[in-house]
């Protein structure tokens, strides 16, 4: 009886240590694995529409961090893989993301709560031109259209078959940048 006890606190304590060793790096790699998802808002299951990169907060910021250390301009142009954009800021200034040629995906919330959301693919190509009338800078846009071929199964179909999908963000085809204090920079 002795020895049966023996033997299981040493299986027991081996188990223990084996698996306080293997919890360190896991720890790390989880956490690690969490922040990715969450970055690209693939974490939160409460949230019901979030579409990846739709957070213009950073950019904006960015921005207005140009324009506060040099006046002389008016525009702030940025691209990457985010979804395109066009804010008119009061001042008068523009700032926008000429968008992408890549592929992206709206997360949308499917009917039985707890399942996970289906990421519904399209493409929002678009071109922007800078050009000047009357001494100030008029941008004009215009989406380029471009067919998403059927990519979801039919049982992710019917999961979203009564959701609403996601618009792109409406872009006016002209704005003209009002900045006040132009005196022919752009």
């Amino acid at each position: 009886m002795g020895d049966l006890l023996a033997f299981i606190f040493a299986v027991n304590g081996a188990v223990l240590s084996f698996l306080l060793l293997l919890a360190v790096p896991l720890y790390f790699i989880i956490r690690d694995l969490r922040g990715a998802l969450s970055r690209y808002n693939l974490m939160d299951p409460d949230e019901t529409g979030t579409q990846l990169g739709e957070d213009k907060a950073p950019y904006l910021r960015a921005a207005r961090q140009v324009f506060d250390n040099h006046p002389e301009v008016s525009v702030f142009i940025f691209g990457h893989t985010h979804r395109a954009f066009l804010d008119k800021l009061p001042d008068g200034r523009v700032v926008f993301n000429t968008g992408t040629w890549l592929k992206l995906f709206d997360k949308i919330p499917v009917l039985l709560g707890y399942l996970p959301a289906v990421y519904y693919p399209r493409f929002q190509m678009s071109s922007y031109k800078i050009t000047e009338e009357d001494g100030r800078p008029v941008i004009y846009y215009r989406e380029i259209p471009k067919k998403v071929q059927q990519e979801l199964s039919w049982l992710q179909r019917i999961m979203i078959l009564t959701r609403k999908k996601p618009k792109p963000e409406t872009i006016p085809e002209r704005t003209v940048v009002e900045y006040p204090s132009m005196s022919g920079n752009s």
